[in-house]
């Protein structure tokens, strides 16, 4: 009976303590009564790492680097194989994406076995015509590291990631990672206007 009595106000010390943590960092939404002050780097706080410069080639050998980055709000990098059933099966679905989304979203297709292969170029052709299908290069595959097809990532504008990275094939389920990614984004540039 003690050992319960013990560990229950452990947790009720231990719960207090992360309040009044979360609240004097301001952290609650201003629940603190201060106004919430923007980081001076509000980038820092997706925590998730950075894609770096890169140059690689697209499938119809045009450069390409990571000024495609800066196109839109946001890029959605898909990484797949030719020869991954998941991540065929899942090509019709970017359409819908790109229909829903390309106004706001750059997409970029990292093809594992792209190079001179006739069938990547072909499902490109056929599904994803409107996205850069590139070759993988070192540093355009450092920051996906799961070692899984498919994978995903969502980059802002300044090549920061927002999310973890998106490990199998979602489909038309990508739609709340990017709805997600563009509140973020969304969020942080209202806030950077209201700031200056």
């Amino acid at each position: 009976m003690k050992t319960k009595i013990l560990i229950a106000a452990g947790i009720i010390v231990l719960l207090v303590a992360s309040i009044a943590i979360f609240i004097a960092s301001g952290a609650g939404g201003g629940m603190g009564g201060e106004d919430e002050a923007l980081p001076e780097d509000p980038r820092g706080l997706y925590g998730f790492g950075r894609l770096g410069e890169f140059t690689t080639r697209d499938l119809d050998d045009n450069s390409v680097s990571e000024s495609i980055l800066g196109e839109k709000k946001l890029t959605f990098i898909n990484y797949w194989a030719t020869w991954c059933e998941p991540c065929r099966d899942e090509l019709p679905d970017f359409q819908a994406l790109y229909d829903k989304y390309g106004d706001d979203v750059t997409f970029l297709t990292i093809i594992d076995d792209g190079v001179a292969n006739e069938v990547a170029a072909q499902l490109a052709d056929e599904y994803l015509p409107f996205a850069t299908n590139v070759i993988p290069t070192e540093n355009l595959l450092a920051v996906i590291t799961s070692g899984y097809v498919p994978t995903s990532i969502i980059v802002d504008n300044g090549g920061n990631l927002i999310s973890e990275q998106i490990i199998g094939a979602l489909g038309p389920g990508y739609a709340e990672h990017l709805d997600a990614a563009l509140d973020i984004v969304n969020y942080y540039e209202e806030h950077s206007r209201e700031a200056e």
